[in-house]
């Protein structure tokens, strides 16, 4: 029912008559005279009121409060340094002749302090500056200039310099040296590492490193890789006979560190040939061969060893002619006899050598011995020798029969006469038949 009456009639009602026009026109002079005491001093004071007002209608607002001083730059800011380097702080600042200029550090092993810089003297900005000698740790550091507000909190990192804190190398020799793998400590350690082995080099930093890459000897960089954390890598290379490896490390700021890790490179020498017999030239009859002992000695092993023969002739060159060779050999030792068959010796100088190869894959090792001369007469040459010798004997003969025919003339001359001969003339006599028997 009350719906259906409708909804009142406000135009036939009579407002004027119901406001309290009096105490309406008293409201609006107080708001009229509040807002012109609120404005009025921004006619004296600028910007500095109007900031004060909007600070305490909003008091979450990010303007800040006019001040008579200001602190324009602070430099570094936010920064990094090496720990034992020195750094420089420094605030630009414009304000007030006579306010004060503080700095507020507070480091992370220790209480905070507060340094006073000095006063403004001038209108125009300058720099505020504080030096620290040596920077020992982390810390974090504000400016405060007067009745600017303190800047914010900045923080300088100190980080140790680069350095490596763990280094080993890992050492897998040639498989046909038979030697076993080993691991040394690259810092305290006497490395012994044979040539042409596998060398894994293991680093550890106390730093975050952007790169690492190592050569053996004189030969070419190569890069290594991340074992997990940016601070610890690894890389291998093949050793040489350098004497060295070196790292070049390089950290995320730039800094670079080269470490050289010594070594003692192990050669695969080449065999040793010592001929046992002949020790000098040998005479050799007429169809008699050559004999040569000798022995062979090898670090890891040979391979082959052979007899050759220097052959020579007036009209060629020398050329070599293998006369025995013995292949597949196992050890590192050999010891042999050898014995020349169907060697020709008819007259002249025979020249041998001796030549071994050992086991190295990466450029055989050859020794070559010293010539060993035998010296083998012609059979016209052996005949005159023998003719020589039988004409030297039968001379020799005849001169023996012919004293001993003159000792026994002696001897009978002295027989008749015996009682009267001297003691001279018979050791006369006893001397030329103790030469007959010599």
């Amino acid at each position: 029912a009350y719906v259906k009456k409708g909804a009142p009639k406000y135009s036939s009602l009579e407002l004027k008559r119901m406001k309290n026009l009096k105490l309406f026109k008293r409201g609006l002079g107080a708001l009229a005279l509040s807002v012109a005491l609120l404005l009025l001093p921004s006619a004296f004071m600028g910007t500095a009121w109007a900031t004060a007002v909007w600070r305490v209608v909003n008091p979450f607002s990010n303007v800040q409060p006019v001040c008579l001083t200001h602190i324009l730059e602070v430099k570094p800011g936010n920064t990094t340094v090496l720990k034992g380097s020195s750094l420089v702080l420094v605030a630009s600042v414009q304000g007030k002749h006579g306010h004060e200029v503080r700095l507020d550090v507070d480091p992370d092993d220790g209480a905070k302090i507060t340094y006073g810089l000095g006063s403004v003297v001038r209108s125009e900005a300058g720099d505020f500056k504080h030096h620290i000698a040596k920077v020992g740790t982390s810390l974090r550091y504000r400016f405060r200039a007067g009745d600017a507000p303190p800047t914010d909190w900045y923080t300088v990192k100190a980080r140790p310099p680069l350095a490596f804190t763990d280094l080993n190398v890992a050492v897998a020799p040639p498989g046909y040296t038979g030697r076993p793998a080993a691991k040394y400590d690259a810092v305290g350690d006497e490395l012994l590492l044979p040539i042409g082995s596998k060398a894994t080099v293991y680093v550890s930093c106390n730093t975050p490193l952007e790169s690492l890459s190592m050569s053996a000897g004189d030969g070419d960089p190569v890069a290594m890789k991340k074992t997990g954390k940016a601070t610890d890598w690894m890389g291998s290379v093949t050793v040489s006979d350098g004497g060295s490896i070196s790292l070049t490390a390089k950290d995320t700021y730039g800094v670079e560190l080269k470490q050289r890790i010594a070594y003692t490179p192990i050669p695969d020498n080449p065999p040793s040939v010592d001929v046992v017999s002949p020790t000098g030239r040998i005479v050799l009859s007429p169809g008699e061969q050559p004999k040569i002992e000798f022995r062979v000695i090898d670090d890891y092993g040979l391979v082959e060893v052979s007899v050759e023969q220097i052959v020579k002739r007036d009209t060629e060159k020398p050329t070599q002619k293998q006369e025995r060779q013995w292949s597949n050999l196992s050890g590192d030792a050999f010891n042999q006899v050898w014995k020349g068959e169907g060697v020709d010796n008819d007259g002249g100088a025979l020249e041998f050598r001796i030549i071994a190869r050992d086991t190295c894959p990466f450029a055989t090792n050859v020794t070559t011995s010293a010539s060993i001369f035998f010296n083998a007469d012609s059979r016209e040459d052996a005949a005159k020798k023998l003719d020589k010798l039988e004409k030297g004997a039968f001379a020799g003969l005849q001169e023996i029969l012919e004293l001993q025919r003159r000792h026994i003339a002696t001897t009978r001359k002295y027989v008749p006469i015996a009682k009267d001969v001297s003691a001279e003339q018979l050791n006369d006599t006893a001397d030329r038949q103790r030469n007959l028997r010599t």
